[in-house]
């Protein structure tokens, strides 16, 4: 199913939607990078039992 046209409402509810986020801050962007320890080495997370979890 493929259809790329976007009906009125729906491009309208987006716009109100667009407009009503706080892009312009970028406060928690800051506070996530701030308390980010960083990632595993291999991407991988294993249980105690050696599993992929």
């Amino acid at each position: 199913m493929q259809n790329s046209s976007v009906s009125p409402s729906i491009q309208a509810q987006h716009r109100e939607l667009l407009a009503s986020l706080p892009l312009g801050d970028t406060r928690d962007f800051d506070d996530a990078d701030r308390g980010f320890l960083g990632a595993p080495a291999s991407g991988v997370v294993t249980g105690s039992d050696g599993q992929v979890v």
